[in-house]
């Protein structure tokens, strides 16, 4: 039953309640409700007593009116003190009579379906596509809850606030109440690599789900008891709109991709592609590329892709290496947490590719990157810690990506032009302040301009 692996939350499901415990904030606090657009209060933004009380009297994830110094109710939010803030979840502005909402399982997921609907519609829009975010954190109305969903079968949750894991059991059931079959579970509770199946009598679905025409397999349940940051047969559904480009731009040219998660960029391309190669150092996930190629194409597709596995990235850098074809036109890079994140090893590497004549003038570069891991925040600290020995580094930003590349390029007596920038590619019902969490970059590589030319050997001088 799946309520087995559910039983450690069980106990603290949200009862139906209309008053809160209240939280004040400090004076002039208020207007990082208004004037920054925030999902969440620091803790340091309330009143010091009020702060020490409820720490002493109440759980995390206890929901609390969050009220101005002069008493008046602002929003309504969760308290999350192993995370130093306050989530918040409902403004009174969202309330138009002086009325507190019943606040409920039911209120959730009313929420939650509003959601799936109008997601769902939008899609609809995207010919081929069943795989999008369905819920996305706090700019949703739920504080910590990322649902990507893959296909109506098929959903990854992750839980990483308190008030998120309460919701668990709730938004499970009415996951299964809309036909899903397996959901890969991510909570401080649960851990990194649960996994909750639904047995159903009736005939199951078939285990792909499709984004923009191109079939991938649903990774069998052995393969999906790997850790979420660690799972790269996955997609990450923020890079559709720079996939979708990848294929538009391959039209008869030779495409290199690296670092391709889950094969996603590599089957876009050879829809149109003249030679695809694929290069990587995880064997697993090149077989699961292999798979998924044989699956969307037939055996003959390797006539017109080929799949190179690496120890590591240097071996691509060495001087011995060839790729079999001629320097490629179009270059796919995605992020990997554990070897491409950090500033410095992004420089590294595209001053490598350029050095061996990977990168050239006229190759189009595409770079797809994680600002936080998957494109939740909290996942960040996650990432900080296991991979601490590795890459020190914090992962390199959107507004630091574009100097970055074009400081490589001029470091090799090239030029890179950035053409296009993507943010994620999931729906956000208010516009965004903070940089995307998520971002590709689309640049050429051209010859220097006589300036930079000169400005490099300058510098060398």
């Amino acid at each position: 039953m799946y309520t087995k692996l559910l039983s450690p939350l069980l106990g603290n499901r949200i009862q139906p309640a209309q008053k809160f415990p209240q939280i004040r904030l400090k004076a002039k606090e208020h207007y990082q409700l208004t004037q920054r657009r925030r999902g969440f209060l620091s803790l340091s933004d309330f009143q010091d007593d009020n702060v020490d009380f409820i720490q002493h009297e109440y759980q995390p994830g206890q929901i609390l009116e969050v009220r101005r110094e002069d008493q008046k109710l602002l929003a309504l939010g969760a308290f999350e003190p192993q995370l130093g803030r306050v989530d918040l979840f409902h403004t009174a502005s969202q309330t138009p009579s002086a009325m507190l909402p019943v606040i409920s399982e039911d209120f959730f997921t009313a929420r939650l379906r509003d959601l799936r609907e109008r997601r769902h519609q939008d899609l609809q829009q995207c010919r081929f596509t069943n795989t999008y975010r369905m819920v996305n954190g706090a700019v949703d109305g739920f504080p910590g809850l990322f649902i990507d969903q893959f296909s109506d079968s098929f959903l990854r949750v992750i839980a990483t606030s308190a008030l998120a894991e309460r919701l668990l059991p709730a938004v499970s059931e009415f996951l299964l109440e809309h036909r899903a079959e397996e959901l890969l579970l991510d909570s401080p509770t649960l851990g990194d690599r649960a996994r909750l199946s639904f047995t159903r009598p009736t005939l199951t679905l078939p285990n792909i789900y499709v984004e923009g025409g191109v079939q991938l397999p649903w990774p069998p349940s052995k393969a999906n008891r790997q850790p979420t940051l660690e799972n790269r047969l996955l997609i990450n559904p923020a890079h559709r709109r720079a996939r979708h480009l990848l294929r538009e731009i391959s039209a008869g040219k030779r495409v290199l991709c690296f670092n391709d998660r889950s094969g996603a960029a590599a089957l876009n391309a050879v829809m149109t592609a003249k030679q695809v190669v694929v290069v990587g150092a995880d064997h697993a996930a090149l077989e699961w590329t292999r798979s998924a190629l044989l699956f969307n194409h037939g055996a003959p597709i390797f006539e017109q892709c080929e799949l190179i596995q690496l120890q590591a990235l240097k071996e691509l850098l060495h001087s011995t290496f060839s790729l079999g074809m001629p320097p490629p036109e179009v270059v796919f890079v995605e992020h990997d947490s554990n070897s491409l994140a950090t500033a410095q090893q992004w420089r590294e590497f595209l001053i490598g590719m350029m050095s061996k004549g990977l990168l050239c003038v006229g190759t189009i570069l595409i770079t797809a990157q994680e600002g936080h891991p998957l494109g939740v925040a909290d996942l960040s600290a996650r990432r900080e810690q296991r991979f601490q020995q590795e890459s020190p580094d914090s992962t390199v930003s959107f507004g630091d990506m574009s100097p970055l590349i074009m400081s490589a390029a001029e470091a090799c007596k090239l030029q890179a032009r950035v053409l296009r920038t993507f943010s994620s590619s999931w729906d956000f019902p208010t516009f965004p302040v903070d940089d995307p969490s998520c971002f590709s970059h689309v640049c050429l590589i051209e010859e220097p301009s006589v300036n930079n030319l000169h400005e490099v050997d300058k510098g060398k001088d």
